[in-house]
């Protein structure tokens, strides 16, 4: 049975209810809003680099960076069928310990993508990500801290494709609340028959830790804002009641 993540295709359509041109409006103004207005781009845990091409048909210097061979040939295939040259933008990198010879006015990373990470591994991330910053860029994290701790989630749903209904299962469980470590499964069915499936243990961040986390970096970032469901017109605060895709934006100090 491949994994999730090697199973580039299916993931694609089974995440395909995001709004792409909106959310990717969302990143150009908030690069505009918040940060130094530049527009070189780097994704990491890019996968299927759902927002590649709308940023690239608005002027981005896209570049995303993953783990997975075949989720980069299944972004470069997409690409280049749409017209767009993907020659030296894709990197087949570790997001924990990467150099790259460009530098970046915005980072993104997605769906809590972040959770693989522990906490001295997120630390040694956003070191390497201060480092491919130019002056006054920023960082955009979709979900990477846990507003809303529960010791287990579950949510099903389907998107019709190509391929036929794409369904997704996804389930976590707490596995150490000592370490926030969580037990997480995915799975992938194509017209209900299991196509792929897999399970990690990730690490969730609350806010209070990722503050604490961030403290421990301050000469290099500074937090902009929290902002719920992709919308930079509602910061998340006390009365905020449900959470959902809710951004953090990190922004490197024009100090350094």
């Amino acid at each position: 049975m491949q994994g999730v993540y090697q199973a580039a295709e299916i993931y694609h359509y089974g995440f395909n209810f995001r709004d792409i041109n909106t959310e990717a409006a969302i990143l150009l103004a908030a690069a505009d809003r918040l940060g130094n207005g530049g527009r070189h781009f780097i994704e990491f845990a890019c996968g299927d680099c759902p927002y590649a091409e709308t940023l690239m048909q608005a002027g981005v210097t896209y570049h995303g960076l993953d783990l997975s061979p075949e989720m980069l040939a299944f972004s470069q295939a997409r690409l280049q069928a749409a017209g767009l040259s993907t020659a030296g933008i894709l990197h087949l990198a570790d997001m924990r310990d990467f150099a790259l010879p460009q530098r970046f006015d915005l980072a993104f990373v997605l769906m809590g993508s972040l959770h693989f990470l522990d906490n001295a591994e997120f630390l040694r991330h956003l070191d390497h990500v201060h480092a491919h910053l130019n002056p006054g860029g920023l960082y955009v994290l979709e979900w990477c801290i846990e507003y809303a701790p529960s010791v287990e989630q579950q949510s099903d749903w389907t998107e019709e494709s190509p391929l036929g209904e794409v369904g997704v299962r996804y389930w976590r469980r707490q596995r150490s609340a000592l370490r926030q470590s969580f037990d997480e499964r995915i799975e992938f069915t194509v017209n209900g028959d299991l196509a792929a499936s897999s399970t990690d243990i990730v690490h969730l961040r609350y806010p209070n830790e990722f503050a604490l986390l961030l403290q421990s970096r301050h000469s290099q970032w500074e937090m902009v804002g929290q902002f719920n469901a992709w919308d930079l017109e509602a910061p998340i605060g006390d009365d905020t009641q449900a959470i959902n895709r809710p951004l953090c934006i990190l922004k490197r100090r024009l100090s350094l």
